[in-house]
């Protein structure tokens, strides 16, 4: 079966997610979009990286290569907090030193 490159020297099968081993399963694109036996494809992580990359290039023209993991966990962050990780970390700290 043909691998990505990237997979060849990486032992993806023991990596551990949450405490549980990660599950990575494939699809051959040669032969189908999803996999016919575990239904895995590349929809979600593509569209997610279209929209990533459409989002950055919209709010941070002429980025550095070395701030885009920093969009890139903003990005992560505003669905599941709906606010700046800055933000959120001034209220933290804002509640564990409170001003008397």
């Amino acid at each position: 079966m043909y691998k990505w490159r990237a997979y060849l020297n990486r032992p993806i099968h023991r990596w551990v997610s949450n405490g549980r081993p990660y599950v990575h399963k494939t699809v051959n694109h040669r032969q189908n979009f999803v996999n016919p036996v575990n239904g895995a494809n590349t929809q979600m992580i593509e569209r997610a990286l279209r929209c990533a990359r459409s989002q950055i290039i919209k709010t941070a023209n002429n980025v550095h290569p070395t701030s885009l993991p920093g969009y890139l966990a903003e990005l992560w962050w505003r669905p599941m907090h709906g606010t700046t990780p800055f933000n959120d970390s001034v209220a933290e700290v804002a509640k564990q030193h409170p001003m008397h």
